[in-house]
C-alpha cells in the first residue's frame, strides 16, 4: 500500500486528546461543571475534533466566526 496523503493544512494529524496527568486533573475539574446534553451528531463532531480528524482545527468556531 502506498504512503497516505497528508492530511489538509498539515503535514500530520493535530489530535486534541490528553493524557496522563493533564487528563487526570481535567476529569477532576469536569466533575464540577454542568453537563450539556448534545445531539449524536455533536458528539461525533468532539470525537472527530479529539482525534485530529478536523486538522487543522483546534476547536470550535465562536461567534464571531
Amino acid at each position: 500500500m502506498g504512503q497516505l496523503i497528508s492530511p489538509h493544512g498539515s503535514k500530520e494529524l493535530k489530535p486534541l486528546l490528553l493524557e496522563g496527568k493533564a487528563r487526570e486533573e481535567e476529569l477532576k475539574k469536569a466533575q464540577g461543571l454542568p453537563k450539556v446534553k448534545m445531539t449524536s451528531r455533536e458528539t461525533s463532531d468532539l470525537i472527530m475534533l479529539g482525534i485530529g480528524a478536523f486538522t487543522p482545527l483546534d476547536g470550535f468556531m465562536a461567534h464571531d466566526d
